[in-house]
């Protein structure tokens, strides 16, 4: 038969016309023309399965539009499963499984790394370039001791990852939207591996002491960051120190500040209960007027403490805030 498209629609014209008597029916082939295909197994790890699938690839090879449906497949004469196709137009392929791969077994690891590839200073902030790669390794077992298998593996893209540049790592023969397509092949009772990788670079910012100088100083040692940027948050180390030296300066006056104040109540206390005329009032009198001078000299320190501590803590946010190194 011959395929006539006219708009949206196609029609199906026979050769040769047949005549149906009344109340009688008849089959019409329609299509009898072959078509190329190729003989695969399938594994996609999402259909749940310790085995693939074994499929075949049709090429619509006619000039004739085929229509969606059921399909039976037959290898070598003998049924071999049945499939479902969908809409293929001439000149497209498309990938039919029909019945699960018993003699391929497989097992798949996954796992992942995450490397800090450069570090810098940003706008005060310190910037980490991190390269997260995600690995999934199959290992494929071909138990038929007499043929070889052509193996499809189907492996989910990730979103917004990409396959790594290296021109040692394995290609894909064809991508989709959703996921990357290999094929490998397994000769009779052999065995073989593919290992898939995916990349993700992301930039992580955080506060110049949120991470250890220590662990920061390796990382320049490493490469991964330069003198000026290392030098950088050495300095604003340094003057997080004196700011911090300030402060623990205050805290020790301000507690002195307390020990006096107490002892000067309980003086108080003293006098209260003692003499006016006697030799203890006039030594507590004295003691008393001692720490009053020694009161008013550290609460000078005390002012002149916390406006140490007040520009210092200006200095540190100036210095970070302009902080930039590559």
């Amino acid at each position: 038969g011959m395929a006539v498209e006219s708009g949206e629609v196609f029609q199906y014209q026979i050769d040769r016309p047949v005549t149906v008597e009344r109340r009688r029916s008849a089959m019409l082939p329609i299509l009898s023309s072959p078509i190329d295909s190729r003989r695969l197994s399938v594994y996609n790890r999402a259909d749940g399965s310790q085995h693939p699938m074994r499929g075949v690839q049709i090429t619509n090879t006619s000039d004739l539009q085929l229509l969606p449906g059921p399909l039976s497949v037959f290898d070598a004469g003998a049924y071999a499963g049945d499939a479902q196709i969908g809409h293929v137009p001439p000149g497209d392929k498309r990938l039919l499984a029909y019945a699960v791969d018993l003699d391929l077994s497989v097992t798949t690891v996954d796992s992942s790394t995450s490397v800090v590839q450069r570090i810098r200073l940003v706008k005060g902030m310190i910037e980490q370039t991190i390269k997260q790669v995600s690995t999934t390794t199959y290992e494929f077992a071909n138990k038929d001791l007499k043929r070889p298998r052509t193996l499809l593996v189907e492996h989910p893209r990730m979103s917004g990852w990409t396959l790594p540049e290296a021109t040692n790592t394995p290609r894909p023969v064809e991508k989709t939207d959703s996921l990357y397509r290999y094929e490998l092949t397994l000769q009779p009772g052999k065995q073989a591996g593919l290992a898939v990788s995916q990349e993700l670079t992301t930039h992580h910012s955080m506060g110049v002491f949120d991470l250890d100088l220590n662990w920061l100083v390796q990382q320049h040692q490493g490469g991964r960051m330069s003198k000026e940027a290392i030098d950088a948050v050495r300095e604003a180390a340094r003057r997080r120190g004196l700011l911090e030296e300030a402060n623990r300066r205050i805290a020790s006056l301000e507690n002195t500040r307390r020990e006096i104040e107490q002892d000067q109540g309980r003086l108080r206390e003293n006098i209260r209960a003692v003499e006016r005329a006697s030799q203890l009032y006039t030594r507590y009198m004295t003691k008393l007027t001692e720490q009053e001078g020694t009161l008013d000299k550290l609460l000078t320190d005390l002012d002149t403490a916390r406006s140490d501590s007040k520009r210092l803590q200006k200095d540190l946010e100036d210095f970070i805030a302009s902080l930039n190194a590559e």
